[in-house]
């Protein structure tokens, strides 16, 4: 019983002298638009609408050495797994119908992790919405759409 009282211990003071060697600070984040809101933009089929980054990055130091002195410490960023990208692709008019392509990607893959179509009806109302985006159609052919994001 006294080993395992012992063991107890020593096992409670190592984690805490290695808690001590990696600090991690609160978090930042940051919105990345290609747009801006309620202002006109035109986009050729096949290119985005939009692209919206979202990135949250954490701040971590790391101890060096065996010393206290403040030059013993190493800082740096990271973006953390809770970071992602999105696209709105303009795939082109047939009729009233447009044809849009969501993209999610995770941060730093090149190729999607979910791809989904989607078609909007413009006949009676010229604003598509999708997820919180609001964009407000201008003009649109099967060759370009012109647009203005109102809301995201």
């Amino acid at each position: 019983m006294r080993k395992t009282a012992v063991a107890v211990f020593v096992l409670s003071l190592f984690l805490v002298m290695l808690s001590g060697c990696n600090k991690l600070k609160t978090k930042r984040s940051t919105h990345i638009r290609s747009y801006t809101l309620n202002v006109e933009d035109q986009s050729v089929v096949g290119t985005p609408i939009l692209i919206s980054e979202f990135n949250t990055y954490g701040r971590s130091s790391q101890k060096h050495g065996l010393t206290e002195e403040q030059n013993a410490w190493q800082s740096y960023e990271f973006t953390t797994l809770d970071s992602y990208k999105e696209k709105l692709i303009y795939m082109g008019r047939s009729g009233d119908i447009i044809r849009v392509t969501y993209q999610h990607f995770k941060i730093d893959d090149p190729s999607p992790d979910y791809s989904q179509e989607l078609t909007f009806d413009i006949t009676s109302n010229a604003l598509i919405q999708f997820k919180s985006y609001k964009i407000r159609v201008i003009n649109a052919t099967d060759q370009y759409i012109r647009f203005q994001v109102v809301e995201d």
